[in-house]
């Protein structure tokens, strides 16, 4: 019995060991800077690549600083924290599939929210 004991928390401790990087990439996912990318530039294209009307693409959108700086001409310096707001923004010269993807999911809510 005891060895049975052993071999299931020698398991339950590799198994934790396992997940800890995967929740702490979770956890720093979560807590990751958002920045407010404006869309006013990019609206058209966005509602082509996901097949949507360009009046439900919002005009600002809040994304990863990583989204951030592929579709806005600025870097890293560039979205520091806004005086005004605290919220580092940037207007969209370009799109993802990330900034698309976030768009979606944006529509989606605001959808089911109605």
């Amino acid at each position: 019995m005891n060895g049975a004991k052993f071999l299931f928390s020698k398991a339950f401790l590799l198994a934790a060991a396992a997940s800890a990087p995967v929740f702490a990439n979770a956890q720093a996912a979560k807590t990751a800077p958002l920045v407010e990318v404006s869309l006013t530039n990019v609206k058209a294209a966005i509602a082509k690549a996901i097949q949507a009307d360009v009046e439900k693409i919002p005009l600002m959108i809040k994304v990863p600083a990583e989204t951030a700086k592929k579709v806005c001409n600025v870097t890293s310096e560039g979205l520091a924290p806004q005086a005004n707001s605290g919220v580092p923004s940037c207007p969209a010269d370009k799109t993802s599939v990330e900034l698309n993807d976030a768009v979606k999911q944006e529509i989606a809510k605001s959808s089911s929210s109605k």
